[in-house]
């Protein structure tokens, strides 16, 4: 009936706002490297394009790791990890991944 559907349709609308309510507030927390002395101590493998449009945030970033640590791939495209570079990309990653020093466990 029409009543029927008004309380269902109602009732989801209370439980949508309910969720709505509860959910947490988030927190975002940003680093720089000119005014936190925190820093990555894991390798990391950095990828960005020159005419990407977050290339300076990019560029923090790899500022917040240290030298010894990473691995700076800038390639001349955007916001994307370019195919023809794609060998050269996963074996920085390999290697990033190869000088951990813990021991991964298998599933």
């Amino acid at each position: 009936s029409e009543e029927d559907q008004d309380d269902s349709s109602s009732g989801s609308e209370d439980e949508s706002q309910s969720v709505r309510r509860e959910a947490p507030s988030i927190f975002y927390q940003m680093y720089h490297f000119s005014v936190d002395e925190v820093r990555l101590q894991i390798p990391t493998v950095h990828i960005y394009g020159r005419q990407d449009k977050w290339r300076l945030h990019s560029k923090d970033l790899v500022n917040l790791c240290p030298k010894n640590l990473r691995t700076v791939f800038e390639h001349d495209g955007g916001h994307e990890i370019p195919k023809s570079a794609s060998e050269d990309i996963c074996d920085a990653i390999e290697i990033a991944i190869a000088s951990l020093s813990v021991d991964v466990v298998k599933f």
